[in-house]
């Protein structure tokens, strides 16, 4: 487990506040790239796709992982839950190379091939409901009235990466910066402006109206008027960012190049990035999905699973956690011991940024190497997880 605590603010008092957000790497079991992943809205389910057709799932929030047998051996982009039905049928499909088309009817116990072997590439794919949907990608893209066991194909010359459905009404980004809409089901498409010709990986939309999306150089933009108008955010990144995803109008996580993760709180109007230093991972992250507004995964090149929690930002190191958890000596210049409840898992030290210094697995170590300054010491138990602070002297 990777958890890492962003900022920290100290005072004279028994208490102090810490804005948290922890990224936990998770065990895949593959070193498979994970290019695309999708969650049951409401649940806790996630599946993944990737390269040699692999296919991942969680029910439990991203802390266990199973494969599932996709019957290709294609690079698999992108996944979609489409809709639960009656006798808990729970549909999704899944798309990549060579026109690949994969559904399932139970959650992904057996997995059917529906289109394979056309000379195109499809990058995304998306489906409202068990009937109607969409997969696009390299010069192409292919609607289905029927649950995806037929296509009808439409050869283009633009290369479609990402698309999002409110109902009816789509979108859909590209490789030159463009957004197209359409409002009735993907049969016509008209251009929006989108004011960069940056390639745009990902786009979300939360209503008919409001909607992100985002790409190369650290691009996001934001629209409040369906795509009439798009207005560029700040990412403060100039890393690829490959996926975006909101859970309200306030609240949205983007991933990225080299273990990026953004988290915005409003809107976008401002974000904050997590770099490698603190999300554990110089991987491309791919996708991310939420749980909720304030936890989800992210999953990436090499197998890599990134699961994210925003603690908030208040959560309080009080006399009641000092009160479990006890260093001695404090303020110490060499070893240190901890007294807590529980048999000790693993102990991890931060500084002040947020960066991971020093990680242990006994209650007796040395912080010698440490600079001198605060600390935040962050010990996971047999009976749960405790934080205080250290002084290196």
């Amino acid at each position: 487990m990777k958890k890492t605590l962003l900022s920290l603010v100290l005072g004279t008092c028994t208490s102090a506040l810490i804005a948290q957000v922890s990224f936990d790497t998770q065990t895949s079991g593959t070193i498979q790239n994970l290019k695309g992943s999708t969650i049951k809205p409401g649940s806790t389910t996630v599946w993944a796709v990737g390269a040699g057709g692999t296919i991942l799932n969680t029910t439990d929030a991203g802390n266990t992982w199973t494969s599932q047998s996709s019957g290709v051996t294609a690079t698999l982009e992108d996944v979609m839950w489409g809709a639960s039905g009656n006798g808990g049928l729970e549909f999704v499909w899944a798309c990549g190379s060579s026109a690949t088309a994969l559904s399932t009817m139970d959650a992904g116990a057996t997995w059917a091939v529906q289109s394979q072997g056309a000379p195109y590439d499809a990058f995304t794919i998306n489906f409202q409901g068990i009937s109607n949907g969409i997969m696009m990608g390299d010069q192409f893209y292919a609607r289905s009235s029927n649950g995806g066991n037929m296509y009808t194909p439409t050869v283009t010359n633009l290369t479609y990466l990402a698309v999002d459905f409110i109902g009816s009404t789509g979108w859909v980004t590209g490789n030159t910066g463009f957004i197209k809409k359409t409002t009735d089901g993907g049969a016509t498409w008209t251009d929006q402006t989108s004011g960069t010709n940056q390639a745009l990986h990902g786009i979300d939309f939360i209503n008919a109206n409001e909607g992100w999306a985002c790409g190369l150089a650290g691009t996001i933009l934001h629209t409040t008027d369906g795509g009439t108008t798009w207005t560029a955010q700040t990412s403060n990144t100039a890393n690829l960012l490959s996926d975006i995803k909101f859970a309200d109008n306030q609240k949205g996580w983007a991933c990225g190049y080299t273990g990026t993760i953004l988290k915005t709180t409003n809107g976008g109007v401002t974000w904050t990035p997590y770099f490698s230093g603190s999300t554990g991972t110089t991987a491309w992250l791919q996708s991310i999905s939420l749980f909720n507004a304030d936890e989800g995964v992210a999953v990436g090149d090499v197998g890599t699973i990134i699961k994210f929690i925003d603690n908030g930002s208040s959560a309080n190191i009080d006399e009641t956690e000092l009160n479990k958890l006890a260093i001695y000596p404090n303020p110490a210049s060499d070893l240190i011991t901890l007294k807590t409840q529980g048999t000790i898992e693993k102990v991890q030290i931060f500084n002040v940024m947020g960066d991971l210094v020093q990680t242990e697995q006994s209650n007796s170590f040395s912080i010698r190497e440490l600079n001198t300054g605060i600390y935040i010491v962050d010990v996971r138990t047999s009976v749960g997880s405790y934080r205080t602070r250290i002084s290196k002297k």
